[in-house]
């Protein structure tokens, strides 16, 4: 007698507002694509681009499969479009798009529906295709303590690690926090379920010691994009929620970060010291108005990241005015210093100011797999400190901070706008693979296996070698430990 699975009514009710969602983009995308040459203010094209980013993922929720390409386009839509919208209009109180933005919003509008072509095209092919039951039902493996703890000893020693390291082992290291923190949010205990509670409470709290040691919101993200995208794939409502509750939270600490920075790193503080100096500058942003009225204010589109020399956001570089605000002021002013501007100055500037790079930022990835301790002499990515320089973003005294560059910036800088559009269309073929892979490596549709390949391709910040150098370092590792994580592969309930 075959079996009747029964779906959950709220299921039903997300594939019904996917596709009302999804007719209404392409219903207003259409609208607004026909009328662009009158948009004088640049906020038609911004929203169309915001359209264009959400309407893969609206598309997953009608198939309940949410592929690379729509979590991918959504975290674009995030941390650029909805920024860069509230930075406009909310925070600056512009009427109108800057030049600088409205040229790139429009760029990035035709680099979008290449990267969506890109994926349909290398998607369309047989050997590429996955079943469509499998993509739905997607397996959450169990693990035992002992694997659970090794995993556990990982993720809650990097925020001691983490300054003790020497330079060339930190994005290894940060690449095994992350793939770590992944298989943790993404099992389920085979043995102690409250173990494995401790153990994701124990990340919390490992997160917040490196929030209040160093001022990084990083490892928070990494918990929030992880948590989002396991959720989805679970279909776990609850698990979104809690993603909504950790970006608040972040977005509130963001405008004080900066001072907090400055001032927890004027004396020889201790980590308790440090909580208060914290805690004191969330209690005078938050509850004065002294706080409220000295709200920083960003200048137009002036936002860069600036990194460590293993590609680590590190600090922003922050200009300051006053505003009048509360609570949710603050919470504006957190969100529009998510995204980045790299892309607009490089429009603006090259090749007018500066000479187009001719593909020198893509020669590392030529030898960016081979380990440095094989070849001690392998030459150093400098490329973000010459960007930094050679764009303004750097004092004339700077020799060490580096300045990270998007995708995009990259590929117009070197080679100008073919070699925009060539690379978008590239990495929606990236996506592709990528996402198959996640299918393949395991023989089967696994939550751990798709998120640690999605994870290095979610950044907007990132550069390709960046992303590709990361996504090779993942597939690798999981080769590596796959004998290990096959046994409980075997023994899930879910692959029998």
């Amino acid at each position: 007698m075959e079996q009747v699975v029964r779906v959950h009514p709220f299921l039903n009710l997300l594939k019904f507002l996917g596709a009302l969602a999804s007719c209404l983009a392409i219903f207003q995308g259409l609208m607004l694509y026909s009328t662009l040459g009158d948009d004088h203010v640049g906020r038609d094209s911004l929203i169309l681009l915001m359209l264009l980013q959400l309407l893969p993922f609206f598309v997953g929720l009608v198939r309940m499969h949410v592929t690379f390409l729509a979590f991918v386009l959504l975290n674009h839509c995030f941390t650029y479009s909805f920024s860069k919208y509230n930075s406009i209009f909310n925070v600056m109180g512009l009427h109108q798009v800057p030049f600088d933005s409205k040229m790139a919003i429009n760029e990035l509008i035709s680099c979008t529906a290449l990267i969506i072509v890109g994926y349909v095209v290398i998607n369309a092919f047989a050997w590429l295709r996955v079943q469509a039951g499998r993509r739905r039902n997607m397996i959450t493996i169990s693990l035992p303590n002992k694997q659970l703890a090794i995993i556990g000893i990982i993720v809650l020693t990097s925020s001691i690690l983490t300054g003790h390291l020497p330079g060339a082992f930190h994005q290894i290291h940060d690449l095994a926090y992350v793939m770590c923190l992944v298989l943790m949010l993404s099992s389920e205990a085979s043995q102690s379920k409250k173990f494995h509670t401790a153990l994701i409470i124990g990340a919390l709290l490992n997160m917040s010691h490196t929030l209040v040691q160093y001022g990084s919101l990083v490892d928070f993200g990494h918990f929030a994009v992880i948590l989002f995208v396991r959720s989805c794939l679970a279909k776990n409502v609850r698990g979104v929620a809690g993603v909504v509750f950790v970006v608040i939270i972040g977005l509130f600490i963001q405008p004080i970060k900066g001072l907090y920075r400055v001032q927890s790193r004027a004396g020889d503080f201790s980590v308790l010291e440090k909580a208060g100096i914290l805690g004191d500058l969330v209690e005078w942003r938050y509850f004065t108005e002294e706080g409220w009225a000295s709200q920083k204010k960003l200048g137009p589109d002036r936002i860069p990241i600036a990194l460590s020399e293993n590609g680590e956001a590190e600090d922003e570089m922050e200009y300051v005015g006053e505003d009048e605000g509360g609570a949710f002021s603050a919470l504006s002013m957190g969100f529009t210093r998510v995204h980045d501007d790299s892309f607009e100055r490089t429009l603006v500037m090259t090749p007018s100011r500066v000479p187009y790079w001719g593909g020198e930022t893509y020669t590392n990835m030529l030898y960016m797999f081979i380990p440095r301790f094989l070849w001690p002499d392998k030459p150093s990515w400098k490329h973000w400190h010459k960007f930094g320089k050679v764009y303004g973003y750097l004092a004339p005294n700077d020799d060490q901070t580096s300045v990270s560059f998007s995708m995009f910036a990259e590929a117009y800088m070197n080679y100008g706008f073919e070699g925009l559009y060539i690379i978008s269309f590239v990495f929606g073929m990236i996506l592709a693979i990528a996402e198959r892979t996640a299918f393949a490596i395991f023989g089967g549709a696994y939550i751990f296996a798709y998120i640690s390949l999605l994870t290095p391709m979610m950044n907007y910040s990132a550069d390709l070698g960046i992303m590709v150098n990361r996504e090779v370092i993942v597939i690798t590792a999981l080769l590596i430990f796959r004998p290990f994580l096959l046994r409980n592969i075997i023994g899930d309930d879910y692959s029998r």
